[in-house]
């Protein structure tokens, strides 16, 4: 049926598959493509969309999870729904998408009308979520308890602000980031457990091999490079981390070129 009303953006950097969806959707909806994470942003800040679809794999050393995480951490995008895509067939990759917010994920090739009918439920419903239930979506199911918490929703996005910030970083410790959110380290650690059921250091490791299976699929650099990059200290235990993860060492992820 479709709503010229309805806006939706579109974070895709693969040309031909940006445009067909572009022009697929653009009969039924008012959308924007872009093809970076930074032009994702300015387009949310810009004007809340309806609806955003975004793939995982993004240039820059960037991906979708960073569009999920910024749309889920700000109070203003958590009624929006996500969709998220991959070319990868990974279940991990559609786990992830999906702890950090993303709505549905689908896998590429993506089959147009299965896509639509997707979009078109994700709007159905967007419609009938109240601000409340829209919290909902920045939490693991086990804390949906806290979800109409406005302080523990305040604190998630300070502590996700500044993991983001500090997380790939290797001498990074607990008491660094209680320090800056003003709290004790057992504070934090209760908090995090009931949040999402795992330890500071444990949702760090999380971020860190999320982020370095991203730079691997896009040969952004050598394996030691990347596991530098995203706060491992040692290589040995960034693939001991890896392939308990991921199932396989870093050194055999499949990378273009």
């Amino acid at each position: 049926m479709g709503d010229k009303g309805k806006r939706i953006v579109i974070v895709e950097d693969d040309f031909i598959v940006g445009e067909q969806l572009r022009i697929f959707f653009s009969r039924m909806y008012t959308v924007l493509l872009v093809t970076t994470v930074k032009e994702a942003r300015r387009v949310l800040e810009e004007k809340t969309p309806d609806l955003v679809i975004t793939d995982v794999l993004l240039p820059g050393g960037q991906s979708g999870f960073d569009v999920i995480r910024f749309m889920r951490r700000h109070s203003r995008y958590l009624h929006v729904p996500i969709l998220a895509m991959s070319g990868l067939h990974d279940e991990e990759k559609a786990i992830s998408a999906l702890r950090f917010g993303a709505n549905d994920f689908l896998t590429k090739p993506v089959h147009l009308r299965t896509l639509e009918l997707k979009v078109e439920n994700l709007l159905a419903l967007s419609n009938h979520i109240s601000i409340q239930q829209a919290n909902k979506f920045a939490f693991d199911k086990r804390a949906a308890g806290i979800a109409g918490n406005n302080f523990d929703l305040k604190f998630q996005e300070r502590f996700e602000q500044v993991v983001e910030d500090m997380a790939y970083d290797s001498a990074v410790k607990v008491g660094d980031i209680a320090g800056v959110l003003n709290c004790s380290v057992s504070t934090l650690e209760r908090w995090c457990d009931r949040t999402y059921s795992m330890t500071p250091m444990k949702y760090i490791l999380h971020l860190r091999l999320l982020k370095a299976s991203v730079l691997l699929e896009q040969n952004y650099g050598r394996v030691k490079d990347i596991a530098y990059e995203t706060g491992f200290s040692s290589l040995s235990y960034f693939s001991k981390c890896y392939k308990a993860r991921f199932g396989l060492p870093p050194g055999r992820v499949p990378r273009p070129g």
